[in-house]
């Protein structure tokens, strides 16, 4: 489905516009090039990150990002599109509101019942089942989340490669996959994200686990994960942080190294993405 069609779905199911996502406002084609405007929002997640210095965010505004986008992904599961290329360039902030954000980009979108057709997520946020060139459902974008959550946390990427097979060695490493027992192989899982997180909020480690597991049948669902108890402490205790807003304090635990990236990729380009030259214009004020 082209992207325009999508874009025109999504805001036939979300008239409201309370599901966090894009709207557009019109299409038109210039110099044979598709050109979509949308209302006015400020900067994307990444930029607004690399404006930050890379530096990670406590718990507590990682999860102020995590309600907004998994509302956005419960309604893209009900109206049945797989975002299928969910990462921190496809998130933006609003110009007004820093705690309104929206999903971006569907040129790379699916219909659940098309997912026949190839798909290529951004080599980061790459689900297991899409490395291996598996079938693939909506679960791949619950998998994208954990990987953006766990980025927002330490400011950098937790799988910082560019080539599938390094890709799947880290998984490995990461989510302990050939544990004996299942039981040990949680345990290990949530000593390595702890370490790698640098927290020792068992809530957000086992939301993150549970994001993160192999198998997509059993993966936490949009759902699920909206009833998640680490979830719903910012139902019963809302606080006020943004990714482009100041650090709030931390506790010892919670405190990440500023340090930077360096020349870290965010991800292989899309070669058949770029071939579309769909131009992006926002409105003005």
């Amino acid at each position: 489905m082209a992207e325009v069609e999508m874009l025109e779905l999504l805001q036939k199911n979300d008239k409201n516009d309370v599901a966090n996502v894009v709207h557009m406002k019109e299409h038109f084609h210039f110099r044979n090039h598709l050109c979509i405007t949308f209302d006015l929002m400020g900067k994307d997640l990444f930029t607004a990150m690399e404006e930050r210095g890379f530096k990670g965010l406590s718990t507590s505004q990682v999860r102020s990002h995590a309600v907004p986008l998994l509302r956005s992904l419960q309604f893209l599961s009900r109206t049945g599109i797989i975002h299928c290329d969910l990462k921190p360039g496809n998130i933006l902030v609003s110009k007004d509101d820093p705690k309104v954000i929206k999903v971006a980009d569907f040129g790379a979108s699916r219909l659940e019942h098309l997912n026949t057709y190839p798909v290529i997520q951004t080599m980061p946020y790459k689900s297991p089942e899409v490395v291996l060139h598996n079938a693939y459902t909506k679960a791949i974008d619950m998998w994208s989340l954990g990987c953006i959550l766990a980025e927002l946390k330490t400011g950098n990427a937790l799988f910082d490669v560019d080539h599938d097979s390094v890709l799947l060695k880290q998984m490995i490493r990461v989510i302990n996959k050939y544990q004996e027992g299942p039981r040990k192989s949680s345990r290990k899982t949530m000593r390595i994200l702890s370490e790698i997180l640098d927290t020792e909020n068992k809530l957000f480690l086992n939301f993150i686990q549970r994001c993160l597991i192999y198998d997509p049948a059993k993966r936490m669902t949009p759902d699920e994960a909206i009833q998640h108890l680490w979830i719903q402490e910012h139902f019963q205790r809302p606080v006020t942080s943004c990714v482009s807003a100041p650090a709030e304090s931390t506790s010892k635990a919670e405190q990440i190294p500023s340090g930077t990236r360096g020349s870290r990729r965010v991800g292989v380009p899309n070669k058949g993405r770029n071939a579309m030259r769909t131009f992006i214009v926002y409105e003005t004020k």
